[in-house]
């Protein structure tokens, strides 16, 4: 078959097309281009005649300052430099819980005592795997709140390689359960004002949307003036989100709420700060009384079939009227739903029994406490609980005891975390 040949009009048109030949003339063009707009990005950009127009810049003044009034004063930061871990010397252990060790932490250059709270980074982990909620719980509720006298506050947090550690208030002045041992049962003047002062914590943390779970005597202590603060963060959590499961068995079990118990108390599946004022009406009861309303001589079981029933009584004799006997029983009522103050705070101080108070003054705290105590000195004090291993808190200085209680075996030691 013969090869197709190409039609001469196609052959003019491909041969029109195609690119021109390269030659010197074309080479030379582009040379001058490049040269010239070479020479343009020179000019734009200063370098060959920026030196002409130079003078006519004040290159050491700033462009646009104002001058500064005469009357503007710039006040200095009041707040000193931040704390380190090397600035902290512990000197005893104040307290062991179930979330950490509690130290007495003195600073070496303002002389100044902190509660120094020791997390182990291990327990941390396990704690982590089986619920990450509760892993830094207490850092999260306190940094959320701003200062309140009425809450134990957070001052800074460090870490070391093994442990981490949370700086807190430290109010040595003890605690509600040293003011109904030792002044108990209290009038009902006193567990009135008392009271009035844990409505006002309430208050606080309703505002934040937190709920302590642990509300008991040990975990409120008296400051120097006389008026509760609120302590132990550790089981604190924000009722949004959560499940019953994180409700359950939560506290000390002479002050949980039914609901935590057992969820048929609980039938709107609505857990909330409820369970705070349950421990509030135990707090009242055992102030005026000097007993606890649910304590079945060590049984667990028993304490927890009378909390399910609101199973109390008050003892013989008891100087605890009409009135108190109704709140106490509106804070003890089982459907979470009407137990006072469910609706807050407020509820609670629009309660007859309350009537007569005078709540901006316990905001100001301008009423007189029934008992200020006095500040003792913790450091002379003789040592009840064991002291931390350094080998533990490699990021701490401990104070060596004394040469005379060194070789002391009523001393307790270190104390492996």
């Amino acid at each position: 078959m013969p090869p197709t040949r190409t039609s001469p009009s196609a052959r003019a048109s491909r041969t029109s097309n195609a690119a021109p030949p390269i030659t010197a003339k074309n080479t030379s063009m582009k040379a001058q281009r490049k040269a010239e707009w070479a020479q343009y990005i020179r000019k734009t950009d200063g370098l060959t005649h920026g030196h002409q127009y130079r003078h006519l810049y004040e290159l050491d003044k700033p462009e646009f300052v104002l001058p500064k009034p005469v009357s503007l004063v710039r006040p200095s930061d009041p707040r000193g430099p931040s704390l380190e871990l090397k600035d902290l010397t512990c000197e005893r252990t104040l307290g062991l819980g179930g979330h950490g060790l509690v130290v007495l932490a003195r600073t070496r250059k303002h002389n100044s005592t902190f509660a120094l709270k020791v997390f182990r980074k291990k327990e941390l982990r396990v704690q982590d795997r089986m619920d990450h909620q509760k892993k830094n719980a207490e850092r999260k509720a306190l940094h959320s709140m701003a200062w309140s006298p009425r809450i134990a506050s957070s001052v800074q947090c460090f870490h070391d390689s093994k442990c981490i550690y949370l700086l807190l208030e430290h109010i040595p002045c003890g605690d509600l359960r040293d003011i109904i041992t030792h002044r108990g049962p209290l009038p009902p003047s006193e567990a009135i004002f008392y009271l009035c002062n844990l409505v006002m914590a309430m208050k606080s943390l309703e505002d934040v949307d937190i709920v302590h779970r642990d509300l008991k005597p040990d975990n409120i202590i008296v400051d120097q003036n006389g008026y509760l603060v609120v302590i132990d963060f550790g089981t604190s959590i924000v009722p949004k989100g959560t499940s019953e499961t994180d409700w359950m068995l939560i506290g000390t079990s002479s002050y949980m709420a039914p609901e935590m118990i057992d969820v048929m108390w609980c039938p709107n599946r609505w857990f909330g700060s409820t369970v705070d004022w349950w421990s509030v009406g135990c707090i009242l009861f055992e102030m005026l009384t000097r007993k606890m309303a649910f304590c079945s001589g060590g049984s667990e079981a028993r304490t927890f079939t009378d909390i399910c029933a609101a199973h109390y009584s008050f003892p013989p004799h008891a100087p605890v009227g009409e009135d108190l006997r109704s709140l106490i029983s509106d804070f003890l009522t089982l459907d979470p739903t009407k137990r006072l103050g469910k609706d807050g705070a407020s509820s609670v101080m629009q309660h007859p029994c309350l009537a007569s108070v005078d709540w901006d003054k316990i905001e100001r705290r301008e009423y007189l406490p029934p008992h200020t105590p006095a500040h003792p000195r913790l450091p002379g004090k003789w040592h009840s609980k064991p002291f931390l291993a350094s080998s533990q808190a490699p990021g701490l200085k401990f104070l060596d005891p004394s040469f005379e209680k060194r070789f002391d075996k009523r001393f307790p030691g270190p104390k492996m975390l």
